[in-house]
Order: C-alpha cells, then sequence, then structure tokens
C-alpha cells in the first residue's frame, strides 16, 4: 500500500499575516512540493517545500489572505499539501474569533481609555466602535495592521453611570465583530478647599492689594 501523507500544524489557531510551522511526513522523498493551501488557498513560502530522504519536511508558512482580500473568515480551516502525487491534508487548524478588550474597565465620561483589537480582518478599517449605543468611533478611523491587531486611544461619550457593551467592527463583510463590558463611572468632582485660614484662601487677593483677579 502506499501510505497517505500526513501533516500538523502548531500552533492549532492562528490568524491571517501570523506565521505557523507546517510539519509534514510519508511524502515522496527528495521531492518539492507542488501546492500547499490553508482554506483553499496557496500558503507556499517563498522558497519552497523540499521533502528529505524520508518524505518529511518542517516549514515556515505565513497564514494567507482570502481570496479576495483581508483575512480569512474565523472558523476550521483545511489544510493541504501535495507532493508528487501524494496528498495530505488535515482539519485540526483554525482562524480565530476576534476579540476586543478595554482598559481601563472602567472610567467617566471624556476620560480617554485603550479598546485593544486581535484577530480582526487584514488591513481593514474600523466601521464601528460603540459604547452601548453611543459611537467612540475616532476620527480618523483604526486600521488593523497585517495580522489583524487594533490599538486605539478613544474618549468616553456621554453616557449615565452604568455597564455598557463594547462592540468593535472592522471590514465590510460583517465576520469580525467582537464586543466586551465597560464601565461608565459619574463624573469626579472637583473637593471643595478645606482650608481654613482666610490669609491663606484669599492670599492672591491680599497680594494684589485687596484687589479681585
Amino acid at each position: 500500500s502506499i501510505p497517505k501523507g500526513a501533516v500538523t500544524i502548531t500552533p492549532a489557531s492562528a490568524s491571517t499575516g501570523n506565521t505557523v510551522t507546517l510539519t509534514g511526513s510519508s511524502f515522496p522523498p527528495a521531492t518539492t512540493a507542488s501546492a500547499m493551501t490553508i482554506g483553499g488557498v496557496s500558503a507556499m513560502p517563498t522558497g519552497g517545500i523540499l521533502t528529505d530522504a524520508a518524505g518529511a519536511f518542517t516549514a515556515l508558512i505565513e497564514v494567507p489572505a482570502a481570496t479576495a482580500g483581508g483575512s480569512l473568515s474565523p472558523g476550521t480551516q483545511i489544510i493541504s499539501a501535495t507532493v508528487g502525487e501524494i496528498v495530505g491534508s488535515t482539519t485540526s487548524f483554525s482562524t480565530p474569533n476576534p476579540t476586543v478588550s478595554v482598559s481601563p474597565a472602567s472610567a467617566s465620561v471624556e476620560e480617554t481609555i485603550t479598546v485593544t483589537g486581535i484577530g480582526f480582518d487584514s488591513l481593514a478599517t474600523v466601521t464601528v466602535l460603540k459604547i452601548g449605543t453611543a459611537s467612540a468611533l475616532p476620527s480618523p478611523a483604526p486600521r488593523a495592521t497585517r495580522n489583524g491587531d487594533i490599538n486605539t486611544e478613544v474618549l468616553v461619550p456621554l453616557l449615565n453611570p452604568g455597564s455598557y457593551t463594547v462592540t468593535m467592527t472592522s471590514g465590510t463583510s460583517g465576520n469580525f465583530s467582537a464586543s466586551t463590558t465597560f464601565t461608565a463611572t459619574a463624573a469626579k468632582v472637583v473637593a471643595a478647599s478645606t482650608a481654613d485660614n482666610t490669609e491663606t484662601v484669599f492670599a492672591d487677593v491680599i497680594a494684589n492689594d485687596d484687589s479681585l483677579v
């Protein structure tokens, strides 16, 4: 019998633009791979893939973009390698759902918070950034990096104190959206002076010949 090629990938989940390690075995020895795909899209490295005398290989592969551009949609991806007449594949790999986080987790109106996204649509612009139903999208809108990371500072919009859902969406497909929670706190009140020394409280007036400034 002719064995079927076997492929494994590490890590088991990564977004477009990230690098993974692909290992193959039971392929024809000393043969150049003719195809390597992730999610049906070519992921063949620039230097190609050549098996050793035992028919094995190890290669660093960049998770490719989708056929129409942007990141591969979240979900299970089929990885396939073809060497000679032997094909090996695995479904033990996925592109993750995007996630979003807010720091600090609570703040008052007009304070600045940092919104961080991971696994969003590669190089796509953020189209939605809301705290509750209020838009917090800055101008210009932030754009994801090659591997889908987003980091932006926003001002907390006018909100009543309470818990809200923060939603961020990038791209136009709708497949890259994530949410988290945020707490809006009451506006900070400036503490009144507790000084009871008249000369201290009115020091500026006294220094200006008893004239108010």
